[in-house]
């Protein structure tokens, strides 16, 4: 739903000419047909995967965290079994940038093939 106005923003960001976007929508119509604002729906349906990707390694890397944390408190009791706030957001951060870095080639193949 949302790929053909990705076409057509990613025609106004790199049209030199100013022209609006009405008039870069039937350019885009007329040269390449309705096809031409789905080019790129390959790499887009990957990209779909980004927050799946993200969530993925976020709760495998939680699961490790608080299993070496029960593995340290050699039998003693846990009272929290949660992380932290600023862990949590480390967490967040790091598990953003490993699905930005798995997905990063598509969004650029992407915008390469519109």
């Amino acid at each position: 739903v949302t790929l053909p106005i990705d076409c057509v923003t990613t025609a106004i960001q790199t049209d030199d000419k100013n022209r609006g976007a009405f008039v870069l929508m039937g350019n885009i119509l007329s040269e390449k047909g309705i096809g031409g604002f789905y080019k790129g729906i390959q790499a887009y349906t990957v990209l779909c995967l980004k927050p799946a990707i993200q969530y993925t390694v976020y709760e495998q890397v939680k699961k490790i965290v608080l299993v070496s944390r029960r593995a340290q408190s050699q039998g003693r009791v846990i009272v929290d079994e949660s992380l932290s706030a600023a862990e949590a957001f480390f967490l967040g951060m790091f598990a953003r940038v490993v699905a930005t870095m798995l997905t990063y080639p598509y969004l650029r193949a992407k915008v390469m093939l519109q």
